[in-house]
């Protein structure tokens, strides 16, 4: 069946679930039948579960989650009276937590006056009982409801600030559900330290909602991902004059160097970037060269989909690899919402390559290795037989010390023994 473009990347719904479900002491009801509710809650536990894998011990706050599971009758004759049980029954089970409300695809469909409902419920119970403006599909995908959620949480709670810290930062819009994002928020506050500055909130990622207000008082809002979580600054900026920069978390030296630099342009710091950055670079390559380097000399192939990799290519430089050729797949084979201009690459590029072509070509360059990007945004088989694979990150790791744990995991997935002896495997059979 093809794909509406957005919606591979599921619907508001799942969208506000991502972020909701990270701001502690809150309740959220879901307004709509089951099977959104069994939909969104196992697609946010599906990623919790990964995200245990990468952090041992790493765990979400518990989820006060609830359902008005509607039933026929509901769907053909309204759900609005269900809607006020429900609500009463989440209220008597929580009763210091806020609740929030949110609505599935039918629940627009039948027309429910959910916001109507929230706002009398809140005034008749004398509790915090906000509607948060879903819609399952019919509002748009993931990344809408993301930053819907935002603007309502923003629009809602958040207030002029007292006073400013101007040592302080938010980091805002951080990925809900991926793995990586402890990871990445280890190193990011590892930098900002180097740069005196302390994180005010990561809003709203375990974030007490007690602490909301404490938002505005930041002295500038970091983004996590430039093209995603922009929008959330930009709310900030238009309603409290909040200063943010215009890049999401860096990749690899380059993208780390311009990032420092920007942040201390912005907050007018005394700090010496360059020197900061060749400290970096100098641990880097001490820690490649005390670990055993298996990656010098050898003859590397990337196959991708036309997104930036000046981190990728930057990393095979650094530890010092021969990068052959990059081959970029024509954009038929695939569907994605963020098609980005690779930029200059220090190699030959061959553009808008056909599925065949790829793979007829890793048969003739004779490479070591082959890097490409992940099966969600491709097309290629991971495991092709002769040939040593490895899926580059969809995201990529965060800062000088990202490119090192990519590093140790890939020296010791070329070790391993269950890679050995890859090219007696016959490939011809592909074609």
């Amino acid at each position: 069946m093809p794909r509406i473009k957005g919606s591979q990347l599921s619907c508001t719904l799942v969208g506000s679930l991502s972020v909701l479900i990270n701001l502690q002491d809150t309740a959220v009801l879901l307004h709509g039948t089951t099977g959104c509710a069994h939909y969104g809650m196992k697609f946010c536990q599906q990623m919790i579960i990964r995200a245990e894998e990468m952090v041992p011990g790493y765990q979400l706050p518990p989820v006060h989650f609830g359902t008005t599971a509607l039933s026929e009758n509901e769907l053909i004759f309204g759900g609005e009276d269900r809607l006020c049980e429900k609500i009463t029954e989440m209220l008597d089970a929580y009763p210091e937590l806020p609740l929030f409300v949110t609505p599935s695809c039918i629940v627009e469909v039948i027309g429910d006056d959910v916001q109507g409902v929230c706002e009398r419920m809140s005034r008749e119970t004398g509790r915090t009982v906000i509607y948060f403006n879903m819609g399952g599909f019919l509002k748009g995908d993931h990344f809408q409801g993301v930053n819907t959620t935002y603007f309502d949480l923003i629009d809602h709670f958040l207030t002029p600030p007292a006073h400013v810290d101007r040592q302080a930062v938010n980091l805002v819009a951080e990925r809900g559900l991926m793995p990586a994002a402890e990871i990445d928020f280890f190193e990011v506050r590892r930098l900002l330290a180097k740069l005196g500055l302390s994180i005010n909130t990561r809003f709203v990622r375990h974030l007490p909602f007690a602490d909301l207000g404490r938002v505005t008082t930041a002295a500038l809002n970091l983004p996590s991902v430039s093209n995603q979580s922009m929008a959330v600054c930009q709310r900030l900026n238009e309603r409290f004059e909040m200063p943010f920069l215009r890049e999401g978390f860096p990749s690899g030296f380059n993208d780390t160097h311009h990032w420092l630099a920007a942040i201390r342009e912005s907050l007018s710091l005394d700090v010496n970037i360059e020197r900061l950055m060749q400290a970096e670079w100098d641990f880097f390559h001490s820690e490649i060269d005390r670990l055993g380097n298996p990656f010098k000399g050898l003859k590397v192939i990337i196959n991708a989909v036309p997104i930036h990799m000046g981190w990728l290519t930057e990393f095979l430089e650094a530890v010092g690899a021969d990068l052959m050729q990059i081959n970029i797949l024509d954009t038929g084979y695939f569907q994605t919402d963020f098609i980005d201009d690779p930029g200059t690459l220090p190699c030959p590029v061959n553009a808008r390559m056909r599925f065949e072509d790829v793979l007829a070509n890793n048969l003739d360059a004779h490479a070591d290795m082959i890097l490409q990007c992940s099966v969600h945004y491709s097309p290629m088989p991971n495991h092709q037989p002769g040939l040593l694979i490895r899926e580059v990150p969809v995201v990529p790791p965060v800062g000088p010390r990202g490119l090192l744990n990519l590093f140790v995991n890939w020296s010791q997935w070329i070790r391993s023994n269950k890679v050995e002896g890859w090219r007696n495997e016959p490939i011809e059979h592909l074609f």
